[in-house]
């Protein structure tokens, strides 16, 4: 399944440059990483750790010679445990890109 996955991830990157115009503009988004938190009884939280949900923890590393990348950021998605409800929370690290198609001029 994993390798499943990782095919599947990049020929939707690599055929992403069929669909845009040459002046048009792609915003891709994905958590990396991510890790489920609970509530202890002092209100602490608490995670067996981070796991990754991707190939490799670069989403930029997805990019091929079909796009160039204008800009990038970072941040953390936090879903807070329902400790009432006994839902865990989630912590993801997620990374975003705007890409930009390149184009062949051949005249």
């Amino acid at each position: 399944m994993f390798g499943l996955a990782r095919r599947m991830e990049h020929a939707f990157v690599h055929s992403l440059g069929q669909w845009v115009e040459p002046s048009g503009r792609v915003y891709l988004a994905n958590a990396v990483q991510g890790c489920f938190v609970q509530t202890n009884e002092h209100g602490v939280w608490l995670t067996e750790g981070m796991f990754q949900l991707t190939e490799t923890l670069e989403l930029a590393d997805y990019v091929d010679q079909t796009f160039s990348i204008e800009e990038r950021g970072r941040w953390v998605w936090v879903i807070p445990p329902n400790q009432e409800q006994g839902h865990p929370g989630r912590i993801n690290k997620v990374q975003g890109l705007i890409l930009r198609p390149l184009v062949n001029d051949i005249n």
